[in-house]
């Protein structure tokens, strides 16, 4: 396909072709809240039915915290990126921030694209990128390969909100979750709202 080209992926960077780091292409990478990201993980694996969806969410998040986990431990995959934040193509974003301001990343991502979008076009796109439109647009929420008949009420895009954790998590699990994620991301700078 001629360029420019949209590709997305949820593999970690270093099963990246290595064309798109030789060739300096540009990059968004969105990082979540590990609570909510584990949260997210736990209903897409268990409305596709793979291997240990029938856990607990308790046995789960022992799976999702230990190095075995599908795309690897969700550390490696945040902090490859992170390192690499302030290289020229690579813009970081949190999932957090555009819920607080679709628009203002809208923008930001235009500009790291190098366009200079009107207000107009920007206002369009951040409508088109709400949370309800995505669920609604085929083309983004790809419910009619994922949800499984056995499971209507299962969906690709399921809430879109932050601190969803907080309906999962006891108090003990978020103690000793705030602790790991303490202790993973120490020293790096990374860290995420409670």
């Amino acid at each position: 396909m001629p360029s420019p080209r949209v590709l997305k992926s949820h593999l970690p960077g270093q099963l990246l072709p290595a064309q798109i780091w030789t060739k300096r292409s540009k990059i968004v990478y969105v990082i979540r809240n590990p609570k909510d990201m584990i949260v997210s993980f736990y209903h897409f694996e268990r409305m596709l039915n793979l291997k240990g969806s029938g856990q607990s969410f308790a046995e789960y998040l022992e799976y999702r915290n230990s190095t075995k986990a599908s795309y690897g431990s969700w550390w490696d995959h945040y902090l490859f990126f992170w390192k690499r934040r302030d290289e020229p193509n690579i813009l970081l974003l949190r999932f957090e921030d555009l819920q607080k301001d679709l628009r203002g990343n809208v923008k930001k991502i235009s500009r790291f694209l190098g366009k200079d979008l009107p207000a107009e076009t920007l206002d369009a796109v951040t409508e088109h990128c709400t949370f309800a439109n995505m669920k609604e647009n085929p083309m983004t929420n790809p419910d009619t390969l994922y949800t499984p008949r056995d499971k209507p009420e299962s969906t690709f895009m399921r809430k879109g909100k932050t601190g969803n954790w907080k309906t999962h998590f006891t108090v003990a699990q978020n103690e000793a979750m705030d602790l790991f994620i303490e202790e993973k991301l120490r020293g790096t700078g990374l860290t995420f709202d409670h």
